[in-house]
């Protein structure tokens, strides 16, 4: 048992809400819940009970300070990150997000105990059932028979693309008998030789040198991206958007919406040629709904005794009514516009759809104040008395001065340090004024009463549960933030951006990752109740871009020849990495030119 558990064992409020867990009288609202608290009480719940957990919130920043806070105590707290609804088609989700994403899904698939933080946002997304995912993740040994090329039919099929060389996530390269391969959810590639059909060795692969490292002895291949199928799947969701884009045009015929009929004819006639022949598209997973009518949540991935907490439930109501009149309204124009199809409004569960998928699962309420929650029927409320702690300001004495006074009220106290520099200089500082305390690592000794622990971990506030005489402070709220050394940012050739002044509407401009499009001005858009600029770059096929100005070094002004207006690109096409790999390339062969010549010269 961990130090930080013990005191909570001693209150009969936790106790009731322990063996209401225990025996599933849930939803058990449990009130006077604040902050940092919560994540404490979370991960004490989930060591007496051996569970996973899944805790839901409104938003992503709050998800992720949680997440933070929650690693203080699980080492197992992950954050599955949501997909942006508002610009769904418009927006080129991160990699980064897609991976992060993918990581947690693998997890689940292989059964690993963790706790997730979310933001209710990330519940919302449509996904195929889990026993595809389960189907199409692969695994491979050293001295196993494969087909090479059944092999690489096998990554086509889960969205990998082949490239000439493999530098990023989703890719796949073959030379002879050789495969380098990037899968998401790995820190680097690998690299498999086949003897014939048999795998001679399997590697990690430095994606710079293109040179293999270590040995393995397996692999796990996880899929490149979240909407999954075969080609026969393909070819049934191509039937299913052929008949309702006829259905749509004749509507739109019907009331003299000639325009819009065109526009959706011709989206879609793209949308159709790519999936009749086999290839992928940025926007894939906006139909997903035609591939698997079936769909389902994450919640259909989790354990059956996943205990689930939700963090203020009606903030989230809220946050959700909000969001998704935006939402729908946003989707209610695009497909007047002849943008979407009419299925493809139903993209997403609702907020009363996770609800609903939730009561197969234990559910703990957690709310600061007592009140009624709609859309739970609440079997056992429990009320817990917290305080948190003061922002002490970098004064030392006044943070010394009220640890005194719970030591010698017998309190147990734990202080977290950011750095390991911090907590020594914590004990300093208690020592010099002659107050005991102790740096210590083993969170399973037993912790006298009294007694001034200081321990290594980031957390972000502190709190004091006066029924048990026990308190935790973090050194933030006396030291502030501990100072990070920012990663130096590579330098990039180009016209730098340094106000959106240096622009005009029209500009072409390039974005590393997404490539050449047209900066169409700025956009004051709302997220989170937030109101943030955003410059808009558009791309091929109506692709839109939202960038925030603070992060307007990503992209520079298009210096190319006058020769003509330049080719834009498509937002999630592989257009783009091809031409940086082809000019890659060609930089390769003109230097080895050039060391040609000049060793003739010599």
């Amino acid at each position: 048992m961990q130090v930080w558990e013990e005191p909570l064992l001693e209150l009969k409020n936790y106790n009731a809400l322990l063996q209401s867990i225990r025996k599933k009288i849930t939803p058990v609202l449990a009130t006077g819940v604040i902050d940092v608290q919560q994540t404490h009480m979370v991960c004490s719940l989930l060591e007496n009970t051996k569970k996973s957990s899944l805790f839901i919130t409104y938003s992503e920043s709050r998800a992720k300070e949680i997440c933070e806070d929650m690693q203080c105590f699980h080492q197992q707290a992950f954050f599955y990150p949501a997909k942006d609804i508002l610009f769904y088609s418009a927006d080129v989700h991160s990699k980064e997000i897609q991976r992060e994403r993918f990581r947690i899904l693998e997890r689940l698939l292989l059964g690993e105990p963790c706790v997730l933080v979310l933001s209710v946002k990330a519940l919302l997304d449509k996904l195929p059932e889990r026993k595809i995912f389960e189907k199409f993740t692969l695994r491979y040994e050293v001295g196993e028979v494969v087909s090479l090329e059944t092999l690489l039919q096998q990554l086509i099929t889960m969205g990998y693309e082949r490239s000439e060389l493999v530098e990023g996530p989703g890719q796949f390269a073959v030379r002879g008998g050789i495969l380098d391969f990037f899968s998401p959810t790995m820190e680097s590639a690998v690299r498999i030789e086949f003897w014939d059909d048999e795998i001679d060795s399997i590697r990690n692969m430095d994606v710079f040198s293109q040179r293999s490292m270590d040995k393995l002895e397996s692999v796990r291949i996880f899929p490149a991206r979240e909407l999954i199928y075969e080609k026969k799947d393909a070819e049934t969701a191509a039937s299913r958007i052929q008949k309702e884009l006829e259905s749509s045009c004749k509507k739109y015929q019907a009331k003299g919406m000639t325009e819009e009929a065109q526009r959706l004819s011709e989206i879609m006639a793209e949308v159709l040629e790519s999936l009749r022949e086999g290839k992928s598209f940025g926007s894939i997973e906006n139909y997903t709904s035609f591939f698997y009518p079936n769909a389902v949540s994450l919640l259909d991935y989790l354990p059956e005794d996943t205990l689930l907490f939700f963090d203020e439930p009606e903030r989230i109501r809220g946050h959700m009514d909000v969001l998704f009149e935006e939402y729908s309204e946003s989707i209610k124009s695009r497909i007047e516009g002849g943008y979407l199809l009419p299925s493809q409004g139903k993209m997403l569960f609702d907020y009363t759809d996770i609800v609903k998928q939730s009561q197969r699962f234990s559910c703990v309420l957690l709310s600061t104040v007592a009140q009624n929650i709609g859309d739970f029927q609440v079997q056992e409320t429990v009320q817990f008395s917290v305080r948190s702690t003061s922002s002490y300001q970098k004064k030392m004495d006044l943070f010394c001065e009220e640890v005194s006074e719970l030591k010698k009220k017998g309190y147990q106290i734990l202080i977290y340090g950011g750095s390991v520099a911090r907590c020594e200089r914590m004990v300093k500082e208690l020592e010099e004024r002659d107050i005991v305390a102790a740096y210590v690592s083993d969170l399973k000794e037993t912790m006298p009463k009294g007694s001034i622990w200081v321990l290594y971990g980031r957390l972000s506030k502190g709190f004091v549960y006066q029924d048990a005489s026990f308190a935790v402070f973090s050194d933030r709220e006396l030291l502030g933030e501990v100072s990070r050394k920012p990663a130096a940012k590579k330098k990039k050739k180009g016209t730098a951006i340094s106000s959106f002044t240096d622009l005009k509407i029209g500009d072409y401009v390039v974005h590393d990752t997404h490539g050449i499009g047209i900066f169409r001005g700025l956009e004051k858009i709302s997220v989170e109740g937030i109101h943030k600029d955003y410059m808009k770059i558009s791309y091929a096929n109506d692709g839109a871009l939202f960038i925030p100005v603070n992060q307007m070094d990503v992209i520079q002004k298009y210096i190319g020849s006058n020769a003509g207006a330049p080719k834009l690109n498509k937002l999630g096409g592989q257009e783009w990495n091809r031409a940086k790999t082809k000019a890659r390339s060609a930089v390769k062969i003109l230097a080895e030119d050039l060391v040609a010549l000049y060793a003739k010269r010599a």
